[in-house]
């Protein structure tokens, strides 16, 4: 089958259904905007939806004339927002997808939910399991069905043009990487060919085959069906205004790289916020409940880390008032990586309370920073243990002759990092 998919800017989206997104007890700006434009139509779908565990989602037909470009909503009900996961998004996708199918819609929109700092996700990786979605729903229901999927068009939309523009940039390697033909007419628009599914849990797109996206990963453990546990990732990022600017989205693309092309990459969930200020900083913490925290940004020469006030300035953290925290909120979080210039004295505070904490004992380069953080992670996600996988943080640092490798320190004074694994295997 053959399918046209658009990027576009949320303000100019046309089609039979668009997606909506809501999370319980959560009414979005674009939420509000959509319940104004249906005269409280939303409102009472999401009451619908929220008053019953066994509904999911539910249709919304707009009159002919309503302002909103598309003819129908499908509102999707997501659950508690702490606890959406990549894999919970790759469930929407599909099931949206299928429900759309079913009424036999021809033009489908969807944003691409999650990436929002209210909720974190890694924008590319949420991209990227969105569009996996849609060809392995495309392709399961083509080798299924004996006639053609109604949808012809999809269009992935976000209210910011300089998403729309990411989504348009990183398509084509995604749709490569998945083995997917293709073509490219601009910028934002391609035509997809989904080819049948070979019947075995595989799809094959373009001219081999390849696993389906895992959209929950499930084990059995003495006789039921577990789900396994999910690392969660808190990353935290800070560049005030009167500091250097530093290669920070590089370093969080790095790492969710690293755990993508790891064995046990769906076992990690990772959630991102920048440009956090102090008073964001137990917020965070309180509502992912993380079980690894990231923080990269700038240190002090004083032992100081450095987030954001107000206005986007510099606030200093003492390696006191963190360690306090780290005592308070301690309950998931069993490593903490400090990946700043002369964060050790830190790292010592913080590891008082947590088992693992990794800090630098200097100033240390942007490019030694992510190669650090990269390989360091891209352990992890292998299921090596913390030790492991520090010294092969440092290794890389060595390897690319960088010349910073003795500057990680791995502070651990309540257990042997050896000992710590966060994914021991299904």
């Amino acid at each position: 089958m053959r399918l046209h998919l658009v990027t576009a800017d949320a303000r100019k989206v046309v089609a039979d259904v668009q997606f909506v997104k809501h999370f319980d007890g959560l009414i979005g700006g674009a939420e509000l905007a959509l319940d104004k434009a249906t005269n409280g139509g939303l409102q009472s779908a999401l009451m619908a939806l929220e008053s019953s565990r066994f509904t999911n989602s539910r249709i919304i037909r707009l009159p002919p004339a309503s302002t909103i470009g598309s003819r129908n909503l499908l509102v999707l009900n997501l659950g508690e927002i702490r606890r959406f996961t990549l894999g919970d998004l790759g469930g929407a996708i599909s099931h949206a997808i299928g429900e759309s199918l079913k009424y036999g819609f021809q033009t489908v929109a969807t944003p691409v939910v999650g990436i929002s700092e209210e909720v974190g996700l890694p924008i590319e990786r949420a991209y990227r399991t969105v569009l996996q979605s849609l060809v392995f729903v495309f392709s399961d229901y083509d080798n299924r069905s004996s006639s053609s999927s109604s949808i012809t068009d999809v269009t992935i939309f976000d209210i910011r043009g300089e998403k729309v523009e990411f989504f348009s940039k990183v398509t084509e390697d995604i749709l490569s990487e998945l083995q997917v033909n293709f073509r490219q007419f601009s910028g934002k628009e391609f035509d997809i060919r989904v080819e049948k599914s070979t019947g075995s849990g595989e799809f094959i797109v373009g001219e081999q085959t390849a696993a389906p996206t895992q959209i929950r990963q499930e084990v059995y453990t003495s006789g039921k069906l577990e789900k396994p546990e999910i690392i969660k990732v808190l990353f935290l990022a800070a560049n005030p205004t009167d500091t250097r600017s530093l290669r920070l989205d590089e370093e969080i693309r790095e790492i969710d790289t690293a755990f993508r092309q790891a064995e046990y990459r769906n076992r990690f969930d990772i959630r991102q916020h920048w440009a956090v200020r102090v008073i964001d900083l137990q917020s965070h913490l309180l509502r992912h409940q993380p079980n690894i925290v990231h923080f990269s940004g700038h240190g002090s020469a004083s032992s100081s880390i450095i987030l954001e006030d107000i206005n986007g300035k510099s606030h200093p953290v003492s390696p006191r008032a963190l360690g306090q925290l780290f005592s308070i909120l301690r309950d998931n979080i069993r490593c903490v990586v400090l990946n700043a210039c002369y964060s050790e004295i830190q790292a010592h505070a913080v590891a008082e309370h947590i088992d693992c904490v990794v800090g630098m004992s200097s100033a240390i380069g942007d490019k030694a920073a992510i190669s650090f953080a990269t390989a360091f992670y891209h352990a992890l996600g292998y299921g090596r243990d913390v030790k492991t996988a520090f010294d092969l943080g440092c290794v890389q640092i060595d390897l690319e002759t960088l010349n910073e490798q003795d500057i990680p320190k791995l502070i651990a004074k309540r257990i042997d990092p050896r000992e710590m694994k966060f994914v021991k295997g299904s």
